[in-house]
């Protein structure tokens, strides 16, 4: 007896770039647009990877957009992925090692500086817990 076959489609995955920026032993954090899934919490900057962009490229963009700042040198320092998401995340997390201007919410999102131990006083995506926890143990 012969079983029919199941057209099964896998749900795309979003591939997604963060921005870690440090100074003084502070970090920079956004707020997400309350419309946008996971809204209102709080993020590391960042956004999708574009068809043809390479990952750095994509941070390079997006953080220019988001913030008015030029990356120069940053590094991939983890990345995860939420299957739970809908559609499922792969979410890189780039180390900004040096960057030209001072960010600021070029889009009108709240941002700022916190201590790298206060993070954990913010509430963010579930994705986010793992970088959190690298930032806690690394700074």
């Amino acid at each position: 007896m012969s079983h029919p076959t199941k057209n099964i489609t896998a749900t795309p995955l979003i591939e997604v770039v963060a921005a870690i920026i440090i100074k003084q032993h502070q970090v920079f954090i956004a707020k997400r647009a309350a419309d946008k899934p996971f809204g209102g919490m709080w993020e590391f900057p960042g956004g999708k990877i574009e068809t043809n962009e390479v990952p750095l490229q994509a941070l390079k963009r997006e953080i220019k957009e988001e913030l008015d700042i030029d990356i120069l040198e940053a590094s991939l320092v983890q990345t995860t992925c939420d299957q739970n998401a809908s559609p499922p995340v792969k979410l890189q997390f780039y180390l900004v090692d040096v960057y030209q201007g001072y960010p600021k919410g070029n889009e009108g999102q709240q941002v700022c500086w916190t201590d790298i131990e206060q993070l954990s006083s913010f509430h963010f995506p579930p994705a986010n817990q793992s970088i959190i926890q690298w930032l806690l143990e690394h700074c």
